[in-house]
């Protein structure tokens, strides 16, 4: 990762992170795959933003949508502007350093920690590696005999108290001007829901370091513990022990505004857990809503890729949420973005994304599951998310394979008739537009430009000249 350190504000850091990195952790995709920007104009352009957010304006209003959860409830998730989504990352990044040392102890947070890899331009270190180590650190302490009490905060986000919040940013930067800027910033983008908005991974980090102040009342009572994100395991002799802790802890917890959540409540012995552990095929996925994307695309395992997402669309109700399709469709989106690149230096070999439309085209299953998931969420609003997802998993089958498969032409005659229904959701609707104008490099660098500053819908419709 770069140096942050001699800049208030790293404008050309976040701008690339944001783009590279931290957007494929976004609810939707960047309308374009974009390859090239001018860096100078942009930097400008955000430093004239940042300017004004501190001087006292707020951002416009940024599209909202709900996600669906494994539980069968649902999130609301902002998708601010591009450019505002790199003013948030800015004023991240400019005190990251400063949060993670003052609040986070390596020894017993294990989620949403910073990047330390020079050679890997990512905002967060790799969370799927990041809870393998929590669950390892989890059966090792097991292992010696100790109890263990699994604590979930119960809608860990939605029930912060913004202004306790507020306070824990200024507090922890020392009033950095970032800290202004960004309490300004999630503070309208929280406008309709409640607590901490869900953006992506820069407000995850921020959401993370928050828990620190739970950590404290941890401490108060001198309990051994380490935790993902708001799941606490909290460690003791006996069980009784840990049953006297989780009372106390119900109390302090609630005088913050956080409940525990009992249905993932759990008690036992350290034997209890790791029988438990045993008889699991897969535990390497990271909480559901905090999945993170972040890999070397020139290594990711395409054929597992097409297999998690054959199982989105044979299993929707138990894989396709803010989890776990929300990560699929940021790997997608990475894997297209990498391709778009091999293009641009005349490389025919695009890598892993031609491997996995390779897969996906060749597998009837797979086309028939898309068919049926087109048809089944183009009927009601409920299913706006999912269907933009397997409109969006769409964009990796070619229009001239349609020749050679019946069920590929059967899809393609669905996408058309879902842009053409004015019933359906908008966004759907032009991500239901399989082909764009063509335009010079020029024409192409001027409109993202343009682009990258409107709402998300707009920005659609201005991509797509509408």
């Amino acid at each position: 990762m770069l140096d942050m350190k001699n800049e208030p504000f790293p404008i050309r850091l976040a701008i690339r992170l944001l783009l590279d990195n931290v957007s494929y952790s976004n609810a939707l995709p960047n309308w374009s795959d974009t390859l090239v920007i001018d860096y100078s104009a942009r930097e400008n352009r955000i430093s004239t933003m940042l300017d004004r957010y501190l001087a006292g304006d707020t951002p416009q209003k940024a599209l909202e949508i709900s996600l669906p959860k494994k539980s069968g409830d649902s999130d609301i998730w902002i998708v601010p502007s591009v450019n505002d989504q790199i003013v948030l990352q800015s004023c991240v990044s400019a005190i990251a350093e400063i949060i993670e040392k003052r609040c986070l102890d390596p020894d017993i947070v294990f989620s949403c920690r910073l990047n330390t890899d020079p050679k890997h331009l990512a905002f967060l270190s790799n969370q799927v590696n990041a809870w393998k180590n929590f669950q390892s650190q989890t059966q090792e302490r097991c292992a010696l005999n100790h109890c263990v009490l699994q604590v979930d905060i119960k809608s860990a986000y939605e029930s912060v108290n913004f202004e306790a919040f507020s306070k824990f940013i200024y507090a922890s930067t020392d009033s950095h001007p970032a800290a202004k800027i960004l309490v300004s910033l999630l503070k309208a983008f929280s406008e309709t829901t409640k607590g901490i908005p869900f953006i992506n991974d820069s407000v995850f980090f921020l959401g993370n370091a928050y828990f620190s102040e739970v950590d404290k009342i941890l401490r108060s009572h001198n309990c051994k513990f380490i935790r993902f994100v708001d799941d606490y395991r909290i460690f003791g002799p006996s069980t009784a022990e840990l049953e006297a802790i989780l009372s106390v802890l119900r109390v302090d917890l609630h005088k913050m505004g956080f409940d525990i959540n009992d249905k993932k409540l759990k008690l036992g012995t350290g034997e209890d857990y790791l029988n438990a552990m045993a008889k699991l095929k897969y535990e390497v996925i990271p909480r559901s809503q905090y999945a993170h994307t972040s890999a070397n695309i020139t290594s990711l395992d395409v054929s597992g890729i097409f297999e998690n997402i054959f199982a989105c669309l044979k299993n929707p109700d138990e894989k396709l949420h803010r989890g776990f399709g929300r990560m699929f469709m940021g790997l997608l989106s990475s894997m297209r973005v990498h391709a778009s690149f091999s293009r641009a230096r005349g490389d025919t070999n695009l890598q892993p994304e031609g491997e996995f439309s390779d897969l996906l085209v060749q597998s009837p299953e797979a086309l028939e599951l898309i068919v049926e998931r087109l048809e089944e969420y183009r009927t009601g609003p409920q299913n706006d998310w999912k269907l933009i997802w397997v409109l969006y998993l769409c964009k990796s089958i070619p229009e001239e394979s349609k020749k050679k498969s019946e069920l590929i032409s059967k899809i393609f005659d669905l996408i058309d008739e879902i842009q053409q229904s004015p019933a359906l959701d908008p966004v759907a609707r032009l991500w239901a537009i399989r082909t764009t104008a063509d335009r010079t490099p020029e024409e192409a660098l001027r409109l993202v430009e343009y682009v990258h500053g409107l709402e998300y819908l707009e920005a659609g419709r201005a991509w797509h000249g509408l």
